[in-house]
């Protein structure tokens, strides 16, 4: 599948992942809300990461 990686600053990247085809383009800057992809017809679900500095954050942790 596809990815799209989101710069947040500050060492923070979100990858989202498994996507079917993409909305955004490289160096493309983005707000909250917009559409950056779907997923594959045949698979549904797409994955969701967050790094800080490169290191793979627990989001379930941070949100509490």
């Amino acid at each position: 599948g596809r990815i799209v990686i989101i710069e947040h600053g500050n060492g923070w990247n979100s990858l989202i992942t498994h996507l079917g085809s993409t909305q955004v383009k490289k160096g493309q800057a983005v707000q909250q809300g917009f559409v950056l992809g779907s997923a594959k017809p045949d698979m549904p679900e797409i994955g969701v990461e967050l790094r800080k500095n490169g290191r793979v954050m627990d989001i379930a942790t941070i949100l509490g």
